[in-house]
């Protein structure tokens, strides 16, 4: 029995929720990329989370990167009331996804390819 694309995708973006939400808590910022080892800790293990949850999605792969990423936007917005900066957030996490839904999609070929 397989899940639906609908529930993994939810499932990614609860994911990617837990992850801003657990990664902030542990270090003491209200966002993560605030951190200093976020760049070097989190965001490689975002990448990481991005490929397996692509290679769990398989088609259309490349969504995992991007809803992992994108979903951290509303936790966000309720943890800090990013106001004028939510726009400023909303592109800088869209150019966060772009390597992720690489990853994830390089995720869901390989998966593929495995059969």
């Amino acid at each position: 029995m397989t899940l639906s694309v609908t529930v993994r995708i939810l499932c990614i973006a609860l994911l990617g929720i837990a992850a801003w939400s657990v990664f902030g808590a542990a270090t003491g910022v209200a966002e993560p990329w605030d951190a200093g080892i976020y760049w070097t800790l989190a965001y490689p293990a975002m990448l990481l989370a991005s490929g397996l949850a692509g290679a769990w999605l398989r088609r259309r792969a490349w969504l995992a990167g991007l809803v992992l990423t994108l979903a951290q936007l509303p936790v966000m917005l309720v943890q800090t009331q990013a106001g004028a900066m939510a726009l400023f957030a909303l592109a800088l996490l869209a150019a966060l996804a772009v390597p992720a839904m690489l990853a994830a999609g390089l995720g869901g070929r390989l998966a593929a390819r495995d059969g």
